[in-house]
């Protein structure tokens, strides 16, 4: 409870709040709606397995949530201005697919879209790119201008392409 009144104080506060979206799957609790970031335990998921599904959220409810999250911290605070940021961290594992890295990928690109969305059609809301900073400024990949692939990583491409797909 002093958690809770603590968190209310600072949202109620606070000048300017930064939300960073990373994450795009969870573990729903049927019985509650609370979604779980990571697996739930062993002991309550044997006594309650048919309570929970694994879900990946699509574009309709990130953009849903996200507007009910504003709407609530603008009618706690009137003046607050939010900055999103979408994590540059990538998923470590994924709930639903065994190609973590391309699922990681797609849901940055879809919560990137979301808040996209969500900045343009609200006041006080804002973006900044952290994750394009940390994807574009890669210069083990990247050619001086940080837009050209080098020679090197595009030789790596097509060599992984052609013993993955063509070969019999």
């Amino acid at each position: 409870l002093r958690h809770r009144k603590a968190s209310l104080d600072a949202f109620e506060s606070c000048e300017i709040l930064i939300i960073t979206v990373g994450q795009n799957e969870g573990w729903v609790d049927k019985s509650s709606s609370l979604i779980w970031a990571k697996k739930p335990p062993k002991l309550i998921l044997e006594n309650n397995e048919d309570n929970f599904s694994c879900e990946e959220f699509s574009y309709e409810k990130n953009l849903s949530d996200l507007n009910e999250t504003i709407r609530y911290l603008k009618k706690i605070n009137k003046g607050i201005k939010i900055l999103f940021t979408v994590s540059p961290v990538p998923s470590q594992a994924s709930f639903l697919d065994i190609d973590v890295v391309t699922k990681s990928f797609a849901n940055k690109a879809l919560l990137r879209t979301v808040v996209n969305k969500i900045v343009s059609t609200n006041n006080n809301v804002y973006y900044f790119p952290s994750f394009e900073m940390v994807l574009c400024d890669n210069p083990k990949n990247y050619k001086a201008d940080n837009r050209h692939v080098k020679h090197s990583m595009v030789r790596k491409i097509f060599n992984i392409l052609s013993k993955s797909t063509f070969e019999k």
